[in-house]
Parts: C-alpha cells; sequence; structure tokens
C-alpha cells in the first residue's frame, strides 16, 4: 500500500521539516499533488507552511478553500490533527473541517 499524506507520521514529518526550515529562517514550501489538495491545505497552512505550489488546474481549488480561514483555525486544525493516530481519523478530521467551512 502507497503512504498518504494523511497517515500521522506523515504529518508529523511534514511538522519536523517546517520546524527545522523556520530554525534556520528557511521558508517552508511544499509543492506537488499533496500542495494541490485542496482539502489538506489548511491542514498545510495550520502547520507552518509558507508556501505551497501546485499546478495551474489546483489553484482555484486551494485558494477558494483557504480564502477566508483565520490563522488560528487552521492552527487549531494542525494541533488537532497532531493528536490523531489512525488516517481514517485524520481523514475524517479534514473532510469535517471542509464541510463545516462550506456550511
Amino acid at each position: 500500500r502507497l503512504a498518504s499524506a494523511l497517515q500521522p507520521a506523515v504529518i508529523h514529518a511534514f511538522l519536523a521539516a517546517v520546524d527545522a526550515a523556520h530554525a534556520a529562517v528557511i521558508e517552508a514550501a511544499v509543492c506537488g499533488e499533496i500542495a494541490g489538495d485542496a482539502l489538506l491545505a489548511p491542514l498545510l497552512v495550520g502547520l507552518g507552511v509558507d508556501e505551497l505550489c501546485a499546478s495551474g488546474a489546483a489553484i482555484p481549488q486551494v485558494k477558494a478553500r483557504l480564502r477566508g480561514l483565520a490563522e488560528e483555525e487552521v492552527r487549531a486544525l494542525a494541533r488537532q490533527a497532531l493528536t490523531l493516530t489512525r488516517e481514517e481519523e485524520l481523514r475524517t478530521l479534514v473532510e469535517k473541517f471542509a464541510a463545516d467551512k462550506d456550511g
């Protein structure tokens, strides 16, 4: 089975990379399919990612998902995500967050 971006170890690895980048006064960027996933974008920003680099086709959805979100909202999402231990829990969390914001 291929790795998923919603596996707890992956989320913790993102946080470690972001923390290391920021400690070195370097911006943390995520590129590719993960950055272009509108469901994951708020979580990545909440983890402290400074820049998302995605395909042109994905940008409108990612921007729409992030537009209007407060920094504290995405940080709270990330804090909660970091407490979870199963991929299914993380998926439920980000899907509920998106559904609540879509309202």
